[in-house]
């Protein structure tokens, strides 16, 4: 039997997020993983337990950011994270060095920079293809052995004038998972519990330094009678302040702030009237396709990555003029309807079977 070449995809949160990055592993791994004709073995190597039959995977130790005795020191996030990068690190090495795979895909870019070194010190052999949206563009690189795959083409041209090969770039961007569940009695309570008015969802990290999820009552917060606000997403240490902020703002019982699986969100997508996130920025921004493939508007911050991405399909304000926000928000608020228009956008554009072709030629590409 003739021995494959091996494509790791390495993701350190995989298993303990269910997000972002995690879930578009995941995503592009079973993806990857289907049919027998490809000519290389994935495997996926993950910081959290999978429970999948669904593709190779492998689960390296390492002190998660999650660690409750770490959590006891109240380090910062950025603390937090290196400790949980650099620990994985350390157990991906011996991983590394008995399967020798030919490439390695991955989107944490200190990750990145430690594998990178440990290549040139080793004298190994690997490819590192760095994923990279609006947040990473790489320093180090081999034009001879590394990749970019970009899901926007926000470095694109900059990497180009500094002498980054643009054969050794790819602008691909992200396929929407459309495997989601939609529980009708789920939809129903839901509804029951907004009492007419028009549910707005916010889909991210419950926090205020990144998603801006406090901007929701401090800037909607005095149209109770209108909205029915929905934040879900994972919990940190800003969220029990913003979900005291929407107690007041809302009341006790005007509002949802909960944590679901990635299946069940297309529930609260289907039922939602307006999708709202107010991160600065995002390297890609999947959740508003998610949201519009159920025909739900968006409005967004208005930035680079936003514009590429969602074209004239979304609705944009600079969401750090908080006066201006408010008044955008109320003078679309009559407009906002289900619109097919924004399921057949991301259909034609994000989906799977619109970018399988792009993302296969990438591999097959790297692999050779």
């Amino acid at each position: 039997m003739e021995k494959k070449d091996k494509l790791f995809l390495v993701c350190t949160g995989l298993g303990k997020v269910h997000r972002g990055f995690e879930s578009y592993t995941a995503d592009l791994a079973e993806r990857l993983s289907e049919g027998s004709h490809q000519r290389y073995g994935v495997e996926v190597l993950a910081g959290g337990r999978l429970n999948t039959s669904r593709y190779n995977a492998v689960r390296i130790l390492n002190i998660s950011r999650n660690n409750p005795i770490l959590l006891r020191f109240k380090l910062s996030w950025q603390m937090l994270f290196l400790i949980e990068q650099r620990s994985f690190f350390l157990f991906l090495v011996p991983h590394i060095l008995s399967k020798k795979p030919k490439a390695i895909y991955l989107g944490e870019y200190s990750l990145y920079c430690y594998l990178f070194k440990l290549r040139k010190l080793l004298r190994l052999k690997y490819s590192l293809v760095l994923y990279t949206g609006g947040h990473a563009s790489p320093g180090l690189f081999d034009d001879e052995k590394d990749y970019v795959h970009h899901v926007t083409d926000i470095y694109y041209k900059d990497l180009i004038k500094r002498g980054v090969p643009e054969q050794r770039q790819f602008i691909i961007p992200h396929f929407v998972n459309t495997d989601f569940r939609v529980d009708e009695a789920l939809m129903r309570q839901l509804k029951e519990k907004a009492k007419g008015k028009k549910i707005v969802l916010s889909v991210g990290s419950i926090d205020a330094a990144v998603k801006r999820m406090d901007l929701i009552p401090k800037v909607l917060g005095d149209l109770g009678n209108l909205i029915f606000p929905i934040l879900l997403g994972e919990w940190t240490t800003e969220t029990e302040a913003i979900r005291q902020s929407m107690i007041k703002e809302f009341g006790m019982d005007g509002f949802i702030l909960n944590k679901v699986t990635r299946k069940d969100l297309g529930s609260y997508y289907l039922v939602a009237d307006i999708f709202i996130l107010c991160s600065k920025n995002e390297p890609f921004g999947l959740v508003f396709l998610e949201a519009m493939l159920f025909n739900t508007p968006v409005i967004c911050h208005d930035f680079y990555a936003s514009r590429w991405v969602l074209k004239d399909k979304a609705h944009f304000v600079d969401m750090n003029d908080r006066d201006a926000f408010k008044e955008k928000f109320i003078h679309l608020f009559p407009t906002f309807k289900k619109d097919p228009a924004l399921n057949l956008f991301v259909t034609q554009n994000y989906t799977w079977a619109a970018l399988k072709e792009s993302f296969l030629n990438m591999f097959t590409h790297i692999m050779q």
